[in-house]
């Protein structure tokens, strides 16, 4: 009686062994996607989307959480240490495995707390030059995809303009910009660039919309082409940020020379045309990084990413302002 007593009991005991193993298995891996900006962006909508649907299409066992910082916000300022904590406070309750830092913002909170950590790793997404300023270059849990601009695409698209205006001479450009980091880096960043034929003038940056008003009155017409991502920090008289769809919607109908997006954001706002990177390209490359790191390489083995898609967005409040609408029934007689 007693053998068949222990006979049960290691049964049994088997039997909860076996269960412990297989809920710790099956148990779901955690990635926190930590956003610079809100849902009212729609990029951030977009990398959503993207992240959302390579999810789907993994099948993996995963629990993902959204941390959104709204940089973009009045507010984030003054509470940015607040919002700090709260991250850490999300971040100690989720332990997550993974956390997906979507652009530069992002990077700056994640490099003072979590370069080197040995239970959480970073994939970066959306950084616009390099990762030297975050000290990523000497961490061994970091790895991510880079958000530079698609200069080439941007050529054959100004070169086309030039083509069906049927100009031959290479245009000129300049890149305006407010006075942000992230506009810096940009600039940094197309200054090492080759842009062949066409004649790139560097960069112009603005403090104020006061000043970046004159100088497209004065002074646009000294380029072909004037090339714009960042103008959110442009302060009014008051000192307080203007909305970026009167930056661009004032741009758009003002500017003597053509402007041009590198960022899809930038026809939401109302540029008539922007070439900028794939935010679905972002979006499910950082997941995909995210789970190689999750199913067992460490994040230091999983080599960085570059852009590869692009996308072309038109503004369509732009395209039916009554000037735009004169151009382009110009453009249509030259070649019909």
């Amino acid at each position: 009686m007693i053998k068949k007593i222990h006979l049960l009991m290691i049964a049994v005991c088997g039997l909860l062994i076996g269960s412990l193993v297989i809920s710790a298995t099956s148990e779901a891996s955690r990635i926190l996607v930590l956003h610079s900006y809100a849902t009212d962006y729609v990029w951030t909508n977009l990398t959503n989307q993207s992240l959302d649907s390579s999810f789907r299409e993994s099948k993996f066992n995963v629990k993902i959480r959204y941390f959104y910082m709204n940089t973009r916000s009045l507010d984030y300022s003054k509470n940015a240490a607040d919002i700090e904590q709260s991250l850490a406070d999300i971040v100690s309750e989720f332990q997550p495995e993974v956390i997906i830092a979507m652009d530069d913002a992002a990077q700056k909170i994640i490099s003072r707390r979590y370069l080197n950590h040995p239970d959480i790793s970073i994939v970066f997404s959306g950084v616009n030059y390099s990762i030297e300023q975050y000290g990523y270059q000497n961490a061994d849990n970091v790895t991510g995809i880079f958000e530079h601009k698609p200069v080439e695409r941007i050529k054959k698209v100004l070169n086309e303009f030039n083509r069906l205006q049927e100009i031959d001479s290479p245009p000129s450009v300049l890149f305006l910009a407010d006075n942000s980091t992230s506009s810096h880096s940009n600039s940094q960043f197309l200054s090492t660039q080759d842009w062949g034929d066409i004649n790139y003038r560097g960069a112009k940056y603005c403090a104020t919309f006061g000043e970046w008003k004159r100088f497209i009155t004065q002074s646009s017409g000294k380029y072909d082409y004037i090339l714009v991502s960042g103008y959110r920090q442009l302060l009014d008289a008051a000192g307080e940020r203007v909305d970026s769809a009167e930056i661009a919607n004032w741009t758009q109908v003002n500017s003597r020379a053509g402007v041009v997006g590198m960022n899809i954001f930038n026809s939401e706002d109302g540029i008539l045309v922007s070439v900028g990177v794939s935010p679905y390209e972002q979006g499910a490359r950082a997941f995909k990084m995210a789970l190689q790191i999750i199913r067992g390489d460490s994040a230091d083995e999983v080599p960085y990413a570059y852009p590869e898609r692009y996308v072309i967005a038109l503004s369509e409040n732009a395209f039916y302002d009554s000037q735009v609408q004169q151009d382009y029934k110009l453009a249509l007689r030259r070649h019909l």
